[in-house]
C-alpha cells in the first residue's frame, strides 16, 4: 500500500477515529494506529485534501488536453494526407500544356505538417485510450511514454509546434501546395481544371489546418501548466511522505 493510499484511509476514517487525551489524536496506518499530537492530526489532513484535489485536478488537467490534441492533430491529419494524395494523383494531368500546379512544387510544408500531426495523433490516441482503459495503464503509459519524455513534452513539443506552425507559413510562396492554391494563378486556370481540383476547396482547408496548427502550438503551453501542475503535486507528496516519517520517528 503506497501513501496516497494510506492518506485516502486517513481522510475516511479521520472523523470517525476517536480523538486522544491531552491533545492527542491518532492516525491510522496499515499496522494499526499511531498517536500523534491533535495539532499535526489537523495539519495532515490538510494536506491530503489538498493532495488528492491536486491529484484529481491534475489528471482531469492531462485528459483534457489529450483529447484536445487527439481532436486538432487528427483534423490536421485527415487535412494534409487529403491535400498530398490529391496533389500526387493530379501532377500528371496535363491540359493545354501543363498541370495545375505550380513549375517545381514543393511539398515540404504539407509533408512536414502531415508528419508532425500524424506523431501527435498517435500519441495521443495510445495516452487517451489508456486514461479510458484504466487509472493505473494511463499512469503506466505516462510512465513509459511521458515521464521518460518529460522534457519533450514540457518544452520541446511547445517548439516543435511552433515551429512547424512557423515553417509552414513561411513555406507559403506561391510554390507550396497551400500558397498555390490560394494563388491569382492558380484561380486564372479553374476553368481548365474544374474537373480535376476545386483551387478554392483546398486553400480553405489548408487555412484552417494553419489555424489549427497555431492552436495545437497553444495547446502545448497549456500542457506544460498541466505539467507545472504534475510536478506540484509530487513535490506536494514528497512533503507529506516526509512529515509523515517525521511523526513516526518521533512516536517511535
Amino acid at each position: 500500500m503506497d501513501y496516497s493510499q494510506r492518506a485516502d484511509i486517513h481522510l475516511h476514517t479521520q472523523n470517525q477515529i476517536p480523538p486522544g487525551t491531552n491533545g492527542m489524536s491518532k492516525l491510522r496506518t496499515p499496522t494499526g494506529y499511531v498517536p500523534i499530537p491533535l495539532e499535526q492530526d489537523q495539519q495532515m489532513g490538510k494536506l491530503q485534501k489538498t493532495d488528492l484535489t491536486l491529484k484529481k485536478n491534475v489528471r482531469r488537467f492531462r485528459l483534457l488536453s489529450r483529447v484536445f490534441t487527439l481532436l486538432l492533430s487528427g483534423y490536421m491529419t485527415i487535412v494534409m494526407a487529403i491535400t498530398l494524395h490529391k496533389f500526387i494523383s493530379t501532377r500528371n494531368i496535363f491540359i493545354e500544356n501543363r498541370n495545375p500546379w505550380a513549375e517545381n512544387t514543393k511539398i515540404w510544408p504539407t509533408a512536414l505538417l502531415l508528419s508532425t500531426s500524424a506523431f501527435t495523433f498517435l500519441i495521443s490516441t495510445i495516452t487517451v485510450v489508456s486514461y479510458f482503459w484504466g487509472v493505473s495503464a494511463a499512469n503506466m503509459t505516462n510512465d513509459t511514454v511521458g515521464t521518460a519524455g518529460t522534457v519533450v513534452e514540457m518544452a520541446g513539443h511547445v517548439a516543435i509546434w511552433i515551429g512547424v506552425s512557423s515553417a509552414y507559413r513561411i513555406g507559403k510562396d506561391g510554390n507550396d501546395l497551400w500558397g498555390w492554391t490560394c494563388s491569382p494563378k492558380a484561380q486564372k486556370i479553374q476553368g481548365e481544371f474544374r474537373d480535376v481540383i476545386n483551387f478554392e476547396r483546398f486553400c480553405s482547408i489548408q487555412s484552417s489546418s494553419f489555424g489549427t496548427s497555431i492552436a495545437q502550438a497553444v495547446l502545448a503551453i497549456v500542457t506544460v501548466v498541466a505539467y507545472i501542475l504534475a510536478f506540484s503535486r509530487m513535490r506536494h507528496k514528497g512533503k507529506l511522505e516526509a512529515q509523515a516519517a517525521e511523526w513516526r520517528q518521533a512516536t517511535a
